[in-house]
């Protein structure tokens, strides 16, 4: 069972910068199965600017033109 989750940016496993998260919740039992880390603004802002340097990365490890 997975307990807790964190955002993928600029290919890291990172907790949100607020810290916050969110319980998900197995429908048919009301059990908590994973809780979430939340992401907000800053966590877009961080991971939008990590896309061009990701995008030429991958490229490169691709050695598409």
């Amino acid at each position: 069972t997975i307990r807790q989750t964190k955002l993928l940016i600029n290919n890291q496993w990172v907790d949100a910068e607020s810290r916050k998260t969110f319980d998900t919740i197995n429908p048919a039992t009301g059990e908590v199965i994973a809780r979430v880390a939340e992401a907000d603004a800053a966590d877009v802002d961080k991971a939008v600017k990590s896309c061009p340097r990701c995008f030429r990365q991958r490229t490169e490890e691709q050695d598409v033109p």
